[in-house]
């Protein structure tokens, strides 16, 4: 059985820190004698890859926090309540911009169906 803790930091183009993340998880593993090293292998990368994931839904579906929903590709996270300091918004796109923006791969908005994702 090992145990991890991660911390994933999130920084701007400058640098500065906008958000940490952290959080932990245990992972454990059984084989035969024989095999020890590549239980506690298996144990250890389990333990550091679902504390990452458990920091990285933090950060929304683009994430993989889709997986916690049974796969849906329907946006999870709708919205922040808070906006960091130190964020830039995007200005509105003007007329032309638009025009020559839908000629650009993945231009198309993609609006989910609204049974997507939901078990038959």
């Amino acid at each position: 059985m090992w145990f991890a803790k991660v911390q994933l930091g999130i920084r701007d183009q400058e640098g500065r820190l906008l958000a940490i993340y952290s959080d932990a998880a245990v992972g454990s593993a059984s084989a035969p004698a024989t095999m020890v090293a590549e239980a506690h292998d298996n144990a250890m990368k389990t333990a550091a890859s679902d504390a990452l994931k458990r920091c990285a839904i933090n950060l929304g579906s683009q994430f993989g926090l889709s997986l916690y929903d049974n796969g849906t590709l329907v946006e999870v996270v709708k919205q922040t309540v808070l906006k960091p300091a130190g964020t830039v918004t995007e200005p509105e796109l003007t007329d032309d911009q638009k025009a020559n923006l839908a000629h650009s791969l993945g231009a198309t908005e993609v609006v989910p169906d609204p049974g997507e994702g939901q078990a038959p």
